[in-house]
């Protein structure tokens, strides 16, 4: 089951980093749907190359958005 994260989560699952906020992740459907009651990730559509183009994008901005951070904090 495709779910987008809300919140980010430590660790890794089966050795794979979670995905960032705003990331998409397929998980077993038990597994989705006890983020999703703890307000971790929201449901999402099935698959398709558009969706999976534009996590592609939601993490590298996020990524710039965290450099920017990084860099704007060293001052």
């Amino acid at each position: 089951m495709l779910v987008r994260m809300l919140q980010r989560v430590a660790g890794s699952r089966d050795g794979t980093p979670w995905a960032p906020r705003g990331g998409v992740m397929d998980l077993p459907k038990d597994e989705a749907l006890a983020l999703i009651a703890h307000a971790y990730a929201v449901p999402l559509a099935p698959a398709t190359d558009t969706l999976r183009e534009e996590t592609s994008l939601d993490q590298k901005l996020e990524r710039a958005i965290t450099t920017k951070r990084k860099a704007v904090h060293r001052g």
